[in-house]
């Protein structure tokens, strides 16, 4: 078919807006060629095959689900949950201090009982780390209501650091930031 100048070359589908061309929609173009004042044969672009569609919606299904994978799996692996939250509240200071405990407890295969409260507070985290950030992670830049736990066990003090809303984390020595100022101490 010859063009003129300016001329359009016909859609790739059969030109219907429906759903039945869906197939097609990735491939949809308008091609203008424009050479001058003569006319010049413009070859039409060639349709993908249907596997082809479907494989390159499948290989991005497949990349979305990977990163979700892979975003669930560090969220999950962070946090321990310290007992059932109640509502936007969560759990109290006795039920952190509690879940430090049992966690404590887990980790050095002894009993709670073993181990002494050293210290237990109302704190504020200057941001999501809860005053234990990890290298190459980023962390919510807002204050986050929380409490500090320190326990005295067997293999020395272990500093809990957690949220108002029940995530527990112990933060080993040397890597905690301390809270906030001016909070009150229980």
């Amino acid at each position: 078919m010859a063009h003129v100048l300016g001329s359009r070359q016909t859609m790739v589908g059969d030109r219907r807006d429906d759903a039945s061309d869906a197939s097609d929609a990735l491939d949809r173009r308008v091609e203008f060629k424009v050479t001058g004042c003569r006319a010049s044969p413009v070859a039409a672009a060639p349709k993908a095959p249907p596997g082809a569609v479907y494989a390159r919606r499948m290989r991005m299904r497949v990349a979305i689900m990977a990163g979700l994978s892979s975003a669930l799996a560090a969220a999950c692996a962070a946090p321990v949950c310290a007992g059932d939250a109640k509502g936007a509240q969560g759990p109290g200071l006795d039920a952190i201090v509690q879940a430090a405990r049992v966690d404590a407890a887990r980790r050095g295969a002894v009993s709670p009982e073993v181990f002494e409260t050293v210290s237990a507070e109302r704190v504020t985290w200057s941001d999501g780390s809860l005053g234990c950030p990890q290298p190459d992670r980023m962390y919510t830049q807002a204050l986050v209501p929380g409490y500090r736990v320190r326990l005295r066990g067997p293999a020395g003090v272990l500093d809990y650091h957690a949220s108002q809303r029940g995530a527990l984390v112990l933060c080993p020595m040397g890597q905690a930031i301390d809270p906030v100022p001016g909070q009150s101490r229980i």
